[in-house]
């Protein structure tokens, strides 16, 4: 008898769960209108379909473009007309939509955007960055970009040409890779135009010759090995970092030198100088640099505040 129960009690179990009433539907933001404008006679100097554009529109407007008033009451009587043909013809929905966008950009504008200016950003966020940038230790990602960046030993920049060591399994083929590549450097030397291009395009000469060389280049290095690592993630061959800063200057090359990678030839496209700048030499300098990102980071933090002043819900069940 009771197995017999079961399925029915199974069936009428929601129903003893229930509450007896559906929950209301929720209410959709109410649709928007413009209000109408009303001011004073003596502040009218002009209407549109009865509504107004009063003296100080008229006065705020020639200021702002440095127009005449005559000018200036033009362009809002064409404004205004304007105004009128979309409320005459466009779709209730839509205008309210509209207004919507507008107040929301109103808001941005006049309201969150004058209290995110630079100058907003405090000195103590600032200070504390600079520290950060000069500490002599790996640092955030989005930072590296400017480790160091204010106070630093010279740093070079270079392009080369380099042969590995898997390319070269013996003395012999060492000696034989050497011999090419001081071949190619000799031919280079000799070119009418000696320059970047001319550089990159003589790495062809090796690869015709069925040895695999790899053209790169190499982002600014430090004879400081700390600025080198905490700049670019990892350790640079002390000897390969010894030939670029014997280059006597930009535009010169290397003679063809081997470390513990391979064989290398190198050519030094700049020369950044050194920098010894302290946190009140940089301040600004620095404010403008991260203006960008402070005011994107306040702009989510501003819509993490509002998301929790106000109910949200999403049909994943987010909120």
């Amino acid at each position: 008898m009771g197995r017999a129960l079961l399925p029915i009690l199974l069936l009428l179990l929601p129903l003893a769960c229930a509450t007896g009433e559906a929950p209301p539907p929720p209410t959709p933001m109410e649709t928007w209108v413009l209000p109408r404008q009303t001011v004073a006679e003596p502040e009218v100097v002009a209407t549109v379909d009865g509504a107004p554009i009063t003296i100080a529109e008229i006065q705020a407007r020639a200021r702002a473009q440095g127009i005449t008033a005559e000018k200036a009451l033009e362009q809002a009587i064409d404004d205004q007309l304007v105004l009128a043909a979309v409320l005459s013809a466009a779709d209730a929905q839509d205008l309210s939509d509209a207004y919507k966008s507008a107040a929301a950009a109103h808001l941005i504008t006049h309201r969150f955007e004058p209290q995110n200016q630079p100058e907003a950003i405090p000195d103590d966020m600032l200070r504390a960055l600079y520290d950060e940038l000069q500490r002599r230790d790996f640092t955030e990602p989005h930072l590296v970009d400017k480790k160091f960046l204010f106070s630093h030993g010279q740093w070079r920049a270079a392009v080369q040409m380099v042969v590995t060591g898997d390319a070269m399994p013996d003395a012999e083929s060492a000696s034989t890779v050497n011999s090419l590549l001081r071949l190619v450097r000799d031919h280079y030397s000799l070119a009418d135009d000696p320059g970047q291009e001319t550089f990159r395009s003589h790495a062809w000469h090796v690869q015709n010759s069925y040895v695999p060389v790899r053209f790169e280049q190499l982002p600014p290095l430090s004879l400081d090995p700390d600025e080198n690592t905490f700049r670019l993630g990892g350790e640079f061959d002390t000897g390969f970092v010894k030939w670029l800063f014997g280059l006597s200057g930009v535009g010169s090359q290397s003679p063809v030198f081997d470390t513990r990678f391979g064989l290398h030839w190198v050519f030094l496209l700049a020369i950044i100088p050194e920098r010894r700048s302290t946190f009140e030499d940089v301040r600004e300098e620095l404010r403008a640099s991260i203006a960008d990102s402070h005011r994107v980071t306040s702009f989510q933090e501003w819509l993490v505040r509002l998301r929790r002043d106000h109910g949200v819900t999403a049909p994943d069940g987010r909120k």
